[in-house]
């Protein structure tokens, strides 16, 4: 995995058991960049997601760090209403 990805997943106090188990669910993350992850986060903030909570959204969900952006902004465009409260109800929205 990429280290800067596994440092800025360290900094939201994710251990290492919960990296490997991260990376059992979603096993792209071994090759994401963290350009690419970093990326999607930032856009699910941008819309309204809060950055305090982003470490539930990835632990529910890890694979929408995955995904290409252009394909995750698609996915955001298509929820309607709260995006924070759209995302809590149900990570997979992405």
């Amino acid at each position: 995995m990429d280290q800067d990805l596994v440092l800025y997943l360290k900094s939201l106090d994710f251990s290492e058991e919960d990296i490997e188990f991260l990376t059992e669910k979603a096993p792209a993350l071994i090759t994401t960049p963290y350009e690419c992850a970093m990326d999607n986060i930032m856009q699910v903030v941008s819309k309204g997601f809060p950055m305090e909570d982003i470490d539930m959204l990835i632990f529910a969900n890890p694979n929408f760090l995955t995904i290409l952006p252009e394909e995750l902004s698609e996915s955001l465009a298509k929820i309607s209403g709260d995006i924070e409260e759209q995302l809590k109800n149900n990570p997979f929205l992405i």
